[in-house]
Formats: structure tokens, sequence, C-alpha cells
């Protein structure tokens, strides 16, 4: 990667050694908010990297000088990248200093002629104790290796953090003559640090395995020539062919032969999936033992893969509430602790309450329980796993307040066409109003509605074309979408539009026999397509669609879940919605809705508490922003409404959405036991401490444990049950609507 110090700056991602902590991860952030020229700093603790913008005057040797200054490292771009594993140094160190401690308690023991209690408290020596002693120096002089550097840097840039109130802690228990306790609490530390570092070697292993899912290079298949190109150059509708054991590197169709892909990278399950020609096949997919030749829907960039790993990216880069409130806590907690070791080590002496060297022990105590290191580690790696496990199941989260909003919800608006209804209507009723034939008619609404992707616009070309229509787009021009009415456009010399009922009624003068059909489609369940030229009706068509089966479900599951307000809106008459409604079990709908109506709707439900807006096409953009959490289905998306939301169901199955929730609320259980955790074990040492009930090593070994107990916890949502897998929507007889208000707007 290279980097150049333009104006506009140039963006900069590496690995960074040695961030394991949330401490590193703020020297890391000082050490970089000092240089003039870096900006939009993203520092990603489980991935150890971080991602900043580099403009002159600051270069990338002076900001990996200021980086080394603060205790860390950059992997520079032209180094080899090290394996994401724990540190050799830290590795080493923690494992040799345990090492001398074992051999120097059996050796106390031994001096003592084999008295237990020595290995707790004070026993007189049979004879001399220098090997145990050299041992304890030993274990404390390797765990050194690991804490002095850090703890030099933190107190040059005046930060009390972990390595400099243990190195007190050590410096203050040789003091008082208890070399034993000052080693253990070295070699206790450094065991630590080498599981702290493990955990997140752990962690960045398992949201390391969704990485992994992108190939580098594809074969390309050009007259029967084979040529090597890069995935990033692929483009639409090139010819790609994938060798048994591949990756897919791009969402494509198979065009030629079939083959078991496994689709773990996307659906989070070691399944097997037959692939033949037609289907289609998406990055990151592993082919089996045939070959494929597939035609690319679109760039890498474009994928479900692609937009995984930005959603991944852009959650690490968030913070919650319950992140920043830690974030607080911590900066007041530990200088007032610290505050509170001094008067522990300094007033009760003062005022003649015991010796001066039982309360300097216990304000030794007192300054290790300082350490936040539990507490502020306690959620980011909880809202990380819970993402990253959502991620690999389908269910993109872009940040963890959109978590955190996810288990509030109190209403889920839904909208209609290809969210609750399946997305594939069939035109079922045409009535002619006006003196233009049948023919000239559906010629008309070919030409235009040939220019749109909706999924109504495909349902009337299909019909015109049972009915003999021919292919008119080379005689319209000007064809415009509007949002939540529909299509107008000039055809064959005239004005030619074609849209909803409201729609009609912005044009043409409805009269009797047409309000007569209107009332009729609507009764039947049926959405109203009309169009015209000018001021003239042409005709009015009748179009059916059906329920989803997993729409019905998800219903269902949202409200055991807790959430009572269930809300269908839809750019159709609220009659032709009635027949969804009833099937998922929904009492409120919303018709003739336009985009801003949707908006307006949802920013009234939002006033009673947390509400969902769940879409998938242009029309949905203003509710999508309106809502707290917005909701994107489906590859059929837009990339208007994928911008827009805040998660994505890649899948395309409504199901995922009350797993997200239980989800979510799992992880937001998970977060409090983790503080409520941490705050418990500091505040029974801090207790402990001060009537000298604890001691030195006791102190870190449970601010290691409680690190490290915090760390498991949150691990432990990698590996949760995957949501329902996708499936096949059954088409429910006699359901109908389909909104016309959405159509063309993509």
């Amino acid at each position: 990667m290279q980097v150049n110090n333009s104006a506009a700056g140039e963006s900069v991602d590496l690995q960074v050694l040695g961030l394991h902590c949330a401490e590193e991860v703020g020297a890391l952030r000082r050490a970089l908010d000092r240089q003039t020229g870096v900006s939009d700093v993203h520092i990603d603790q489980v991935r150890s990297r971080v991602s900043f913008r580099l403009a002159a005057p600051a270069t990338l040797p002076l900001v990996s000088a200021a980086v080394t200054r603060a205790g860390l490292r950059l992997v520079q771009p032209d180094e080899a990248v090290p394996e994401l594993a724990v540190e050799p140094r830290v590795w080493w160190s923690g494992i040799l200093s345990a090492s001398c401690l074992a051999v120097a308690v059996v050796a106390q023991f031994i001096e003592s002629g084999g008295a237990w209690l020595s290995l707790v408290a004070d026993v007189e020596a049979d004879g001399p104790a220098w090997v145990s002693t050299a041992a304890y120096a030993a274990a404390a002089l390797a765990a050194s290796v690991i804490i002095l550097p850090k703890a030099v840097t933190s107190a040059r840039a005046g930060r009390l953090d972990m390595h400099v109130l243990v190195v007190i802690a050590i410096v203050g228990a040789a003091w008082l003559g208890e070399v034993s306790e000052a080693a253990t609490v070295a070699s206790l530390f450094a065991g630590s640090q080498l599981l702290e570092a493990w955990s997140a070697a752990r962690a960045r292993r398992s949201v390391g395995a969704l990485m992994q899912g992108t190939a580098g290079h594809a074969c390309c298949c050009v007259d029967g020539h084979e040529h090597d190109v890069a995935v990033h150059s692929i483009e639409p509708g090139m010819v790609l062919r994938v060798k048994p054991g591949e990756r897919i590197p791009v969402d494509a169709d198979v065009v030629s032969g079939s083959s078991s892909v496994d689709e773990s990278a996307m659906t989070g399950e070691p399944t097997h999936v037959l692939k033949r020609v037609g289907d289609l096949v998406t990055a990151g997919s592993v082919n089996g033992s045939g070959a494929l030749e597939i035609r690319a829907r679109g760039r890498a960039d474009e994928s479900g893969l692609a937009r995984m790993l930005t959603a991944v990216e852009h959650a690490r880069q968030g913070r919650t509430e319950a992140e920043r409130w830690v974030e607080r806590f911590a900066g007041v907690y530990t200088p007032v602790v610290v505050v509170l070791a001094l008067a522990v080590c300094l007033v009760p002496p003062l005022l003649g309450f015991g010796a001066w060297d039982e309360w300097f022990r216990r304000g030794l105590v007192v300054t290790l329980v300082a350490c936040p290191c539990a507490l502020v580690i306690s959620t980011p790696v909880t809202i990380v796993a819970a993402i990253s496990a959502a991620a690999r199941h389908g269910v993109l989260v872009k940040g963890g307040e959109h978590l955190e909003r996810c288990a509030t919800l109190r209403a889920v608006a839904f909208d209609k066409t290809g969210v609750a209804t399946t997305g594939r209507p069939k035109i079922v009723s045409l009535r002619l109003l006006g003196a233009r034939t049948e023919r000239e008619v559906l010629d008309h609404i070919v030409a235009l509605e040939t220019r749109s992707e909706h999924p109504l616009a495909h349902a009337l070309v299909t019909f015109a074309a049972s009915r003999g229509a021919a292919e008119g787009a080379a005689h319209v021009h000007d064809v415009q979408a509007v949002p939540g009415r529909g299509l107008v456009g000039e055809a064959w010399g005239h004005e030619f539009w074609i849209g909803s009922a409201r729609f009609l009624g912005e044009h043409a003068r409805v009269s009797g026999e047409a309000a007569a059909e209107i009332a009729r489609l609507h009764a039947e369940g049926l959405t109203v397509v009309a169009c015209g030229s000018g001021a003239e009706l042409w005709a009015v068509l009748g179009a059916h669609d059906t329920t989803r089966a997993d729409a019905i479900t998800a219903a269902q599951l949202l409200r055991a879940r807790g959430v009572r307000q269930l809300v269908i809106l839809s750019g159709d008459h609220a009659e032709a919605v009635q027949a969804t409604a009833r099937a998922m079990h929904v009492t409120e709908v919303r018709g003739e809705c336009t985009p801003a109506d949707k908006a307006a709707a949802i920013a009234e439900l939002g006033t009673h508490g947390p509400v969902a807006m769940v879409g998938d096409g242009i029309n949905d953009v203003p509710a999508l922003v309106a809502a707290t959490l917005g909701v994107a289905v489906g590859p059929r998306a837009t990339d208007a409404a994928l911008d827009a939301a805040d998660v994505v169901l890649v899948h395309d199955d409504l199901r995922h959405l009350p797993w997200l929730v239980g989800h979510a609320r799992r992880t937001l259980r998970v977060v409090q036991q983790n503080l409520w955790f941490a705050v418990g074990i500091k505040v029974a040492f801090l207790v402990a401490a001060a009537l000298g009930e604890a001691t030195l090593w006791m102190a870190v070994l449970a601010d290691t444990g409680a690190t490290l107990a915090v760390t498991m916890n949150g691990l432990r949502l990698l590996r949760v049950q995957a949501p329902p897998m996708p499936h096949h929507h059954h088409h429910h007889a006699g359901e109908g609507g389909h909104s016309h208000q959405a159509a063309h707007s993509h």
C-alpha cells in the first residue's frame, strides 16, 4: 500500500502489535490524536488494527514513531503481516515467570521443612533460603520484560494504568521485605497479560474467520480463452470459471456445469447446496467437486459478502451507550481509587490506628484495585462477538448502538410489497375504459415498464407479452419515476402514465364506471394499476400477490418476544392490504401511503417507544431513516435502502428479525452480567483491602480473573444458535395485496 500525503488525505489501515486491552487502545488513540494531519481514527481492538486518514504534515514514519513511543508497534505496509496470535515475547515471559514461580514455591516448601503454611504466611526456614529467593527473583525478572517497558511508557505520559500500578505494588512489597509476594504479583500479572493476549487472539481468529471468505483472483473466460483477473476488476456480465475447491469471487448465476457448494461463509452453517444452471452462487462460497462457469451479477464490492464485511467493519468502529458510560465511569473511578489508596496509606497511621507498614500494605492492595480493565473490556468484546456472530448468520448489524435499539423494540412496521408479500404479483384483471384497443394499451405498458426493475413491472410486462404485446422501448423517451405513485414518459409522441389509483386521480377524471371497477378490485383484495394519456383514462388492471410464509411466522415470533404493535404500511388502498394483514394477524393497516406518509407514520409510532421499519425499496428510505431501527430485507433491496438501513437481512427471510431481537436481548444480558461482575469484584476487594483481608497477589489474581471471565463470557455469543435457514415461500390462495406505490422507484 502506498501512502501519499495529499491535501485530502490518504486512508491507511494497518495491524498493531501489542494491542490487547482497553488501556492500550486509549494509549494508541492519544498517540494518533496528537499527530497533526491524522484524522478519522478507528481502532479495532478485536482484530488489532487501526485505520486513519493521513495528510501533510504527518507522514507514516512519524506516526509509526509516535505509536512506538506509546508502547505499541504499527506493522508497516511492506512488512509481512504476522499471524494474529500471541506475541512470542509475551508468551515466553509469561511461561518463564510462571515456571520460576513454581520452582520458588517448591523450594520454599522444602526449605521450611515441609510446612504447608509457608506457602501463604511467613515461616522460618530450616536452612538457607537462597534457592527460593533466587527463583522468586528470576520470576520477577522474567515478568518485568513485559511489565516495565509499558509502565515506563505510561509513566512518561502521566498515565496511571495497570502496568504502573503493578510496578508500584511490586516495589512496595519488596521494600517491605516481602520478596515472595512481590514476585508472585509480577508473575501473576505476566500470566494475566499472556491469558489476555490469548483471549484477544482467540477473538481475532473467531471474527477473522469471517474475513477469509474473499478470493484474490478469478479465471475469466473470453472467446473460449481463460485469463487470470483480479477480483476487484470483475465487471457485471463477465463469465468466470470456478474450479473445484476454489472460492466464488462474486455473486453470480451458474451458466454451465453443476456442483455442490459450501455456503457457510454467508449462512454460518456447514452445509453444501447443489447448484445447477440458472442458480445463484454467492461470493465467498467454496466450490465442491464440479467445475462451474458463472456470469457475474455485479462487482466484488457489491456482493452480499462485501456488504457483510463492510457492516462488521462499521460496527467495530462505533460505540454503544454502555461503552460510553463505562469510559466515563472509568475516567472517574481510577483517580478516585488512587486517592483512596493514598488515604488508606496515610490517614490511619497518622491517627494512631496501627503501624505504618501494615497500612502501607493495605494501600498497595487498594492501588491494584484501581485498574478498571475488566470493567472497560466487558462491553466492547461482547458487542463485537454478538455482531460478528450475527454477520456469520447473514444478519448485518451496522453498529453496537443498533443492536442495543433492537433489544428494546416495541413496534415493527412492514412495507407490503416484496416484504410482507412475495413480491411476485400476477395481473389477473384488465378492464378497458377508453377508446383504445387492448393491444395499444399493452404496447404502451410494455414500453414504460421495461424501464423498471420492480416486481410489479415484471408482472405487467409478462402479462402484456402473454397477450401478444410487442417490445416498444424504442418508442419511449423521458421516462421518469414518481416515488410512491408510478411512471410517466413520452410514448409514440404523446405523454403516457401508469401507476396507482392515487396516481390516476392526479391525471384523469374518474368516471362512475372507473370508480365502480376500482371499488370491485379493492373489494377482491387486488392492487389497482391505472394507465392513460393526459386526462384520458385508458384501462384499469388488478394485480394479485401472496403473503410470505416467513412474514406470518415472523409476526408470530415478534409478538411472542413482546413486540405488541405490528403495522403494515402500503401505498395500496387499505382494503387491498387486508388479506395480508389477516394472514399475519396484524390489526393495524395504513394504506395509500406516500414515502413521506410512511416516514410520518413511523415518527408517530416512535412516540410510544422504539420502532423498526422493514423495507426494501427507494420509497422506504424516508421511513427507514425515521425509524429507531431501519431493516432492509434481502438481496432485492435497493442500494439506497441498504445504505439507509441499520440492519440488513441478507437471506431475505423475515424470521431472522425476531431472531435478532432475541440475540440483541441476550447480548444486553451478557453486557449487564459483565458489568455487575466487574463492579462487584472491585467493590469486594476494596472492602477486603481496607479490612486487611486481601493480599497483593490476591488483588492481581482477582483483576486478572475478572478480565478473563468477562472476556470469555462475551465470546460465548460467537457460538449462538443460527437463525432459521431460508426457505421457499408458500403461496396462500385468496390473499391479495401488492402496492404499485413502490414500483418504478428502483
